[in-house]
Parts: C-alpha cells; sequence; structure tokens
C-alpha cells in the first residue's frame, strides 16, 4: 500500500547478521538504499510488502488518475451530446413528416439525423479531430434544428483565412452544448427572427470559438424555464470541465466566457468565447 513519496526501501534484517554484511571490525555494513526492481538479492533479506515507494511509481498512478478523469469527461460529453431531449424531438419530427404524408422530407430528415449520430460516435472515439470534421457535426445540428424550429433563425458558420481547418485539431463535442443553449433557451423562445453566428479565428497561439445569438438572454430564459435551463446547462458544466482540464495538461491557456448582450437596457442575446490551445496536426 503507497504512503507517501519517496525511495526509502524497508528491510527486513535477521538479528544474526551474515558474514557478507558485517565489517572488518565484526558490525554491520552499513545498508545500501535500493529503489523499485533494482534491489539485489542477499542471504537474510528480505523485502517488505509495500516497501516500493519509488517516484516512478507515484507518477504512474496520478497519470493512470488523469488519464481516468479524462475518460469520464469524455463518456460524460458523449452523453451530454446525445441529448435525450434532441433525440425524442427529431423521431418526432419525423413521425409528424409521416403523418403530414410529407415523405421527401421524413426521408431527408432521418438521414441528417442519422448521419449525425454517426459523426458524432466516429469523433467521440477521438481525443481530438480536425476542426472540419467537428464543424461538419455541429453544422448538421444547426440545420436540423433550424428546420424543427420552423427556420426561425438564421445561422451562419465562419472560419477565418488565418485558421487552416484541416491542420488545426480540436476536442471533439466541445462546441455543441452552447450552440444548443443558445438555440433552445435562446432563439426559440424570442418573439421574431433569430440570428445564431459560430466563428473560428487564431489568435496567437489561441484558437477563439465564438457563438453568438441575438435571442432573448440568459436573465428571461431562467425566469420561464429554470429546470429546462439546468438540464441543458449540464452539457456547458462538462464542457467547462473539460477546458478547464486542457488547461492544466497542456499548461496553456484555456477558458470560457459568457457574456450577455444588451441594447439600451434590453437583453439582445448572449455571446460565447471559448479560448483554446492552438494545436496543429500535419498530415
Amino acid at each position: 500500500m503507497t504512503v507517501g513519496r519517496g525511495r526509502l526501501a524497508l528491510f527486513k534484517v535477521k538479528t544474526a547478521f551474515p558474514a557478507a554484511l558485517l565489517s572488518a571490525a565484526g558490525k554491520p555494513r552499513p545498508v545500501r538504499r535500493f529503489s523499485g526492481s533494482h534491489i539485489p538479492p542477499g542471504p537474510g533479506v528480505n523485502i517488505l510488502p509495500g516497501a516500493d515507494l519509488q517516484d516512478g511509481n507515484y507518477e504512474h498512478e496520478k497519470n493512470t488518475e488523469i488519464s481516468k478523469g479524462m475518460a469520464e469527461l469524455e463518456t460524460k460529453a458523449l452523453r451530454s451530446q446525445m441529448n435525450p431531449h434532441f433525440i425524442f424531438n427529431s423521431l418526432n419530427s419525423i413521425q409528424k413528416y409521416i403523418w403530414e404524408n410529407r415523405k421527401e422530407d421524413a426521408s431527408e430528415y432521418l438521414t441528417k439525423f442519422a448521419r449525425l449520430i454517426r459523426l458524432v460516435l466516429e469523433n467521440s472515439l477521438h481525443h481530438s479531430v480536425k476542426l472540419t470534421e467537428e464543424l461538419d457535426a455541429l453544422r448538421l445540428y444547426i440545420e436540423m434544428e433550424h428546420r424543427r424550429n420552423n427556420q426561425k433563425f438564421d445561422y451562419s458558420i465562419s472560419v477565418n483565412n488565418n485558421v487552416d481547418a484541416e491542420a488545426v485539431y480540436i476536442s471533439p463535442l466541445l462546441l455543441q452544448p452552447y450552440v444548443e443553449n443558445a438555440i433552445w433557451h435562446g432563439l426559440s423562445e424570442k418573439e421574431g427572427r433569430g440570428k445564431l453566428s459560430v466563428n473560428i479565428e487564431r489568435k496567437g497561439d489561441a484558437l477563439m470559438c465564438t457563438i453568438d445569438d441575438t435571442g432573448v438572454g440568459r436573465k428571461r430564459s431562467a425566469e420561464t424555464k429554470a429546470n429546462k435551463i439546468h438540464k441543458s446547462s449540464l452539457g456547458m458544466n462538462i464542457s467547462a470541465q473539460r477546458i478547464e482540464r486542457l488547461q492544466k495538461d497542456t499548461g496553456l491557456i484555456a477558458a470560457v466566457d459568457i457574456a450577455d448582450k444588451y441594447t439600451e437596457g434590453n437583453a439582445a442575446g448572449t455571446t460565447v468565447t471559448l479560448t483554446l490551445p492552438l494545436i496543429l496536426k500535419h498530415d
């Protein structure tokens, strides 16, 4: 059982010292300290169980703990991405098209739904994916929500020219919860037409992801749908934890900022800014 860090090896020495352990004066020789598997065998020397407390084991345990924590966050992220309410609503939309005998609409929506599920599952298998792949899944999700909300909002996804979306990698399933929140609790509750925009740009060694909506704002949404907000916030909380973990693991800047917008004192939507480490890989 590990009780702390260090290189101390405990020995159980027999009362009668073997000759090999005695000095010329007949006194016990000083005991050398060894660590791990480098402890040499010797007569009369027994290593007590749990004596191996070397730094390597400690670091291995810490790395295992970190890896386990990351795996748990990734699993939670996948579950939050596959929001049961979204799945339920999507299936309802398909069923509605069938009842109305809108077979082409039902077929098109079902095809997009199946493709989105496949993309989510594929991306979730990797620690990081190409920005293009992540945005493909995000765009498909927005398209489906756009149709389900009777196209009551406009949307755009833009990538700045200073970003090579094929070379930049991003943690999968990171942006979607914030987009979902903007649609469900901002734009869908707004009277009249709204707008959603997702913008990706590079600033120094950071990747800036901005999600902006012209919805009703967090305060009003919280007042009308408090219980629903709590459930939807779960996905954003998990993403925030993953961003915090990303900063600890890389030592680079990683943060999320959520700001409420106002026009003449009235709520005018929300802006979410994610600052992520710029990860570049070339095939």
